[in-house]
């Protein structure tokens, strides 16, 4: 390459080592009368043609990083000392403040700004799309410095320190579950497998909030987040003076803007509720009423002189409007108030036998396989692993009739004041549904109305049908109102029975009922049926059940005088698979409940029949979750018999074997699906 000539100057013969070019190189800038960091200032702001020639590749994507390593390498010379480390430091944080100061989100309303104003917010502003959407926005292209910056900074803590060894649990001190078994708790400092992930979900979390944060204190006008949390609180029970200083800190509104808020979601909410009461979508069945019986109180927050808060009982629910495929599959004359009266005109000529709650071959067979998936499901958690996968291990029952797992279209109704459990009360609720609705109360009575309810209203409902015999006139004699009993209800009040049946007495130090369990789980005995908590008593049940079956496990297994560890035993799977059977064999048949009956201790018969009981109320709860209606329709076929013989389920004993006769004996096999 030949030299350029300069000026007509010469330049000198170029030396072979880096020091003497450097030297030649600061000889030249000197004879100049440069010094190096002026020639360097003057060379990038100089704007000649050849100045900008020489340096055109420093800001293309070809010299970015050359210029990247040229500043970095300027950034170790200065930090050589503390004065030029701290002078570094202010110049770095001067530059990121210019360009977070420059971050901000679009002002004005949305959706070309980032203010939601209270009196216009809609409901779909609290999906999870919607909330995805506008959290993406604001770290992708609003305020991605920002947010890179907070991630970075608590990634660095991402790694969990090694556990030292004194810090292990003990061997007892490991809890017998960790979690439910589907519901996965977020491990945020633990060492689990879900552990890392869960880690850094809560960092993108927490930078998202932060930058939403520091966007609504520089303007209150950018309310996203705040507003959604001022709604939440507002709901959570959050007084207002927690709620003043979350507001001072970027978390949330002022109360009179949640309150506003609200008002105006509500007036969205009455809208929808009278469409879909209306049933204007013209669906072959109208929307599915669920309601239930409740005390509720009216909160207050702005209180003034008759004006205060105040306790109700009355009746809550939602309507649930069935999916479109379910609906399009269905014959819809088969489906409609006619064929609903029809059918039950022949209800009283269908021939009813037992043996129709006593379930078929094939239902009895599945409940086999109900208790083999439990007893597995607990071996695989608690006391071995599988060494190889030559034998798959069923822990999950076939499935009988699944539902689409598609989110339900339900629509939550006004809290209707009504009386407790009478006539009146079903009165007011009817009235309250008609005032929620733009539909005239001819039309609402004229057509099949099916309403998921308590036994108490399914009850009410009834007994006022009954006493209104002869009348012709529908919005009178309620022939169109179809009342079918709550899954969850009926569930919620069937194992509080069954609990209390199997609880004992924890005053008598011989009795070993399933308050032993409780004990020796360090769960509290002062009140372990709680009604009113309806999660903790089905999950307190399942804890004694899985606690038993494990038990039975170690008696199989030889193990039973060994204390369990956190380190599962390996076995072949067609070992695990012995087990499981030979667990059942032993534990779980009829031939083994009825040998176990001819001891002259009680004890292991009341255990076993115990177990039984409480596998309908787990397996019916698991059903549920999965959405398997078939499993929960042979778990209420089970339940119409056990409720024959139990004092606290005399009105089950009626109704839910009526229910069960009514579905699959008397109804169009459509609307039975529907249902």
């Amino acid at each position: 390459m030949p030299l350029k000539k300069t000026l007509d100057w010469i330049p000198p013969p170029r030396p072979k080592k880096e020091r003497d070019k450097i030297q030649l190189v600061c000889d030249l800038i000197a004879a100049m009368d440069f010094t190096p960091k002026f020639f360097f200032a003057a060379f990038l702001k100089n704007p000649d043609m050849a100045a900008a020639v020489e340096r055109r590749y420093w800001s293309t994507p070809v010299g970015i990083p050359s210029t990247i390593r040229l500043v970095k390498t300027i950034r170790n010379n200065i930090q050589e000392n503390r004065e030029g480390t701290t002078a570094w430091h202010d110049f770095i944080l001067n530059e990121a403040s210019i360009i977070v100061q420059n971050e901000n989100p679009p002002t004005g309303y949305f959706p070309k700004g980032g203010y939601y104003s209270s009196e216009k917010i809609r409901a779909n502003f609290f999906d999870s799309n919607a909330k995805g959407l506008r959290d993406q926005e604001l770290v992708e292209q609003h305020m991605p410095f920002l947010f890179k910056l907070v991630t970075n900074k608590m990634c660095l803590d991402l790694t969990p320190p090694p556990m030292d060894p004194s810090d292990r649990l003990d061997d007892e001190d490991v809890p017998l579950e960790n979690s439910d078994a589907d519901e996965h708790e977020p491990d945020l400092f633990g060492d689990g497998p879900n552990a890392l992930p869960d880690r850094q979900q809560r960092v993108i979390t927490t930078g998202k909030t932060i930058c939403a944060m520091v966007a609504y204190l520089a303007n209150r006008r950018h309310n996203g987040l705040q507003i959604s949390n001022s709604l939440s609180f507002l709901a959570c029970g959050v007084s207002e003076r927690v709620n003043k200083y979350l507001q001072q800190i970027g978390l949330t509104c002022s109360r009179q803007t949640g309150i506003s808020a609200l008002k105006t979601l509500g007036q969205e909410s009455m809208s929808n509720i009278s469409k879909k009461l209306a049933n204007k979508s013209n669906d072959p069945i109208p929307a599915f009423l669920c309601i239930n019986n409740l005390d509720f109180e009216q909160r207050v927050h702005s209180k003034s002189q008759g004006h205060n808060t105040k306790m109700f009982h009355g009746t809550w629910g939602y309507i649930h409007q069935l999916n479109p495929p379910i609906t399009s599959s269905l014959s819809p004359d088969k489906i409609t108030l006619h064929a609903f009266k029809e059918a039950m005109s022949k209800a009283a000529s269908v021939e009813i036998h037992p043996k129709t709650l006593y379930g078929s071959i094939a239902e009895h067979l599945h409940w086999k396989e109900v208790l083999k998936s439990q007893i597995s499901t607990v071996l695989l958690k608690y006391l071995v692993e599988p060494a190889d996968k030559k034998i798959h291990v069923q822990t999950t029952p076939p499935t009988v009739e699944q539902i689409p797992h598609t989110p339900p279209n339900i629509t939550m109704m006004k809290l209707m004041v009504a009386s407790d459990e009478s006539s009146q009360g079903v009165s007011d609720f009817f009235d309250g549904i008609l005032q929620q609705s733009s539909v005239s109360k001819e039309d609402f009575y004229n057509r099949l109305q099916v309403i998921d309810a308590d036994l108490a209203t399914c009850q009410n409902v009834q007994s006022l049908r009954n006493l209104r015999i002869p009348n012709h006139r529908n919005e009178e004699n309620l022939t169109s109102i179809l009342t079918v009993l709550g899954g969850a209800n009926t569930l919620w009040n069937i194992a509080g029975a069954i609990f209390t049946l199997h609880l004992g007495n924890s005053a008598n130090s011989r009795d070993s009922g399933a308050w032993c369990f409780l004990d020796a789980l360090g769960m509290p005995l002062d009140k372990p049926i709680d009604k009113k908590d309806f999660t903790l008593m089905i999950q307190n049940m399942e804890k004694i059940h899985e606690a038993t079956i494990c038990h039975l496990l170690m008696v199989v297994m030889g193990i039973d005088n060994t204390v369990l560890g956190p380190k599962l035993r390996k076995l072949p799977s067609n070992k695990i698979k012995l087990i499981v059977d030979e667990c059942y064999n032993r534990f779980f048949t009829a031939s083994a409940v009825r040998k176990a009956g001819e001891n002259l201790s009680p004890k292991l018969s009341n255990q076993l029949l115990r177990t039984i009981d409480f596998a309908s109320v787990v397996e019916a709860n698991r059903a549920m979750k999965s959405g398997d209606i078939g499993r929960v329709m042979y778990m209420w076929k089970r339940w119409s018999v056990m409720s024959q013989s139990m004092k606290k389920l005399k009105n089950y004993a009626i109704h839910l074997p009526r229910m069960v006769i009514l579905l699959e004996k008397i109804l169009p096999p459509a609307l039975s699906k529907a249902i």
